[in-house]
């Protein structure tokens, strides 16, 4: 799709989205007086889809307003307060992200989206076991997805778990991870020069991956 056409839809959704708030907002509906369950989620998951959009066209703060105001007037939605949340991550408001991921998960628990996120945002404040349960929900949930069994295996090489750092590659590696992804990773060239730690790398590219790569971690 030509950008012209996809901000035109945006323009046009966010219109249709924007008559819906306004007609509620005017009439005075009650939570009692709501649209049947069947509508609210066929405009939740329009809305979703629009702020989706929304943020992948870099408008964040954009699809942050729509998704207030949605939330605020119509209805709580797991979807839309996703793509509030990572509109804020993206905009660099890792606090904020963090309260609009917690509400995700207290809408869906099983929005394992939301908790991938939530752990790499731990990640990167240092909260190694707030992150690892929440790669841990996320791989429970996407086992098919190699990326959580990556940053499980991340954070136990931090701890020097071989044992665990082992299991959760071989799990990675399954659905479809390569080690040219870490290569010039500083982390895992710290890990490869650990005794422990290194030979696990050193057997798993044996097993799982091109012997070349053993040349690149050096």
């Amino acid at each position: 799709m030509k950008p012209r056409v996809i901000e035109y839809s945006i323009r046009l959704e966010c219109r249709r989205l924007g008559m819906l708030l306004t007609f509620i907002a005017l009439s005075g509906v009650c939570g009692a007086d709501m649209p049947p369950p069947d509508y609210l989620a066929e405009v939740s998951q329009r809305a979703a889809a629009t702020l989706e959009t929304m943020n992948m066209q870099g408008l964040h703060e954009d699809a942050v307003a729509w998704g207030a105001s949605f939330q605020s007037h119509i209805a709580k939605s797991a979807d839309v307060t996703y793509e509030v949340a990572f509109a804020l991550n993206a905009m660099g408001k890792p606090a904020e992200a963090r309260k609009q991921y917690r509400r995700v998960l207290k809408l869906d628990p099983l929005h394992a989206a939301a908790w991938y996120d939530l752990g790499e945002l731990y990640l990167l404040d240092g909260d190694f076991k707030a992150a690892r349960n929440a790669f841990e929900q996320a791989t429970r949930l996407r086992p098919d997805h190699w990326v959580g069994h990556f940053r499980l295996a991340e954070i136990a090489g931090i701890s020097g778990d071989a044992d665990a750092f082992n299991t959760h590659l071989k799990d990675a590696l399954r659905e479809g991870f390569s080690f040219r992804t870490v290569v010039d990773d500083p982390r895992w060239r710290t890990f490869f020069t650990d005794e422990e730690l290194g030979d696990v790398i050193r057997r798993l590219i044996t097993v799982y991956g091109d012997e070349s790569l053993l040349e690149d971690f050096h």
